[in-house]
């Protein structure tokens, strides 16, 4: 630690630096996602498995959760860069028929599901974080979840592991 401080004039800096390099990691996952995905609901599915692959492989952005979450983070709010862009997304789910329920809602799962996930991973005693257990019960979650979220018929073709997988 005392090498790390040495650097940063503040633990304030170090924080700042902390979370700007984990919103450059989820910014780029989270743009893969948006462009890759087949659907906006897919997407949402896909950021939730792309983050959790960042929170149980990127100690960086467990960090930067974790200062978010204590309300310690700088100028950058690690939940604030992904939660905003799910919430387009289920806008967009929306428009496109496929929700269920209106997008607002939707959010509020979906970001109890991740604060879940962010919990589990900080607390998980086992090196590499889980990262497989991780994603087999984000996918688990996604099983039991789409069937109330997405209308009849699309929640059989979403893909509750994620596209990219």
């Amino acid at each position: 630690m005392g090498a790390l401080t040495f650097h940063f004039p503040a633990k304030r800096a170090l924080a700042d630096e902390v979370c700007g390099q984990a919103a450059v990691l989820t910014q780029a996952a989270l743009l893969r996602v948006r462009t890759e995905a087949q659907s906006a609901l897919q997407a949402v599915i896909d950021a939730s498995h792309a983050l959790a692959g960042l929170l149980t492989a990127q100690e960086v952005v467990l960090a930067a959760a974790r200062l978010a979450r204590e309300g310690t983070s700088p100028r950058r709010d690690w939940q604030a860069l992904w939660t905003s862009v799910l919430r387009e997304l289920l806008d967009r789910a929306w428009d496109e028929g496929m929700l269920a329920v209106e997008p607002a809602p939707a959010a509020g799962l979906v970001q109890c599901l991740m604060a879940g996930i962010e919990v589990h991973v900080q607390t998980a005693a086992c090196p590499g974080r889980q990262q497989r257990q991780v994603g087999e019960q984000l996918a688990a979650a996604w099983a039991l979840i789409l069937p109330g979220l997405a209308r009849a018929p699309h929640h059989t073709y979403l893909h509750p592991a994620g596209t990219s997988r």
